[in-house]
């Protein structure tokens, strides 16, 4: 069996697994910390750029941002965050610029809270991100639509209030969202991550080393890196299929096209390892 024959199967199989292997923890990001004070509750109001900008507190603990551009086109965009590790930190707001901001460009109203907790906080996320239509109806009048967008913890936050609320929420967006049954996805990541992974990246070193003393393969090389990279250039294409389809006006996910993207995929991946 030659080097590349080798290599193939485990390119692919990484790439395959790596489709179904998603984590139900997302890291956010802090930007602002401490427990809201008694100001706070009250709320403070800010303007950039023609942006009106309020923060306060929603008790008990939680903190809140509204965002409502000059331009505002009566759209709401709710925005539920991510888990965050209890680390002994206070609660901080999430920091979703890069989300927040283009939204506001293009006319829409943006609202999200920290929640009262951190950890695996579903119900205080789910009670305090549904509190932010009242909030932001109290300093702006209502929203003519409000939409749902949840990411990691916060998707399966966002999916619950579609499904209670469904006359309030007009549309959810989901990004990697715990919704296939929680206790079970957890279960099976802290069961078999490692067990699956570890004979991945060993089999990896083998082949990288075999390559190496073959001079096919150039030196240097971390069997993990190159793991996260087979996963990452797999993952990307299967999980945004539909949206992708839609964007370049193709069936991505018809056989052809499936073949033709592995295809390309271990041809870039070996490519990148050759010497």
């Amino acid at each position: 069996m030659n080097l590349r024959a080798a290599c193939v199967p485990l390119i692919v199989a990484v790439l395959a697994t790596s489709c179904d292997q998603h984590l139900p923890f997302t890291p956010n990001i802090e930007i602002q910390r401490g427990n809201p004070s008694a100001s706070a509750r009250v709320g403070r109001t800010a303007s950039s750029e023609g942006t009106r900008h309020v923060e306060g507190g929603a008790g008990p603990g939680a903190l809140y941002a509204l965002d409502v551009p000059e331009n505002w086109n009566g759209d709401l965009v709710v925005y539920a965050h991510g888990y965050t590790e209890e680390s002994g930190a206070p609660v901080a707001l999430p920091n979703i610029a890069y989300l927040r901001d283009p939204l506001l460009r293009r006319g829409f109203a943006f609202a999200t809270s920290s929640f009262s907790t951190n950890g695996y906080a579903l119900k205080e996320g789910f009670l305090q991100t549904h509190q932010l239509g009242g909030l932001f109806a109290s300093k702006f009048g209502p929203a003519r639509r409000t939409l749902v967008i949840g990411q990691s913890l916060g998707g399966i936050i966002a999916l619950k209030l579609a499904e209670t609320y469904p006359h309030e929420y007009a549309g959810a967006l989901l990004g990697c969202g715990v919704v296939g049954g929680t206790s079970e996805e957890i279960t099976f990541i802290a069961n078999s991550k490692y067990e699956k992974l570890l004979p991945t990246t060993r089999a990896s070193a083998v082949i990288l080393k075999r390559g190496v003393a073959k001079g096919v393969f150039r030196p240097g090389l971390d069997p993990v890196d190159v793991y996260i990279t087979i996963a990452a250039v797999g993952y990307f294409f299967l999980s945004n299929n539909w949206t992708l389809s839609a964007i370049f006006g193709r069936n991505l996910a018809a056989e052809q096209a499936v073949r033709g993207r592995r295809r390309h995929n271990v041809d870039m991946i070996l490519h990148a390892l050759r010497a």
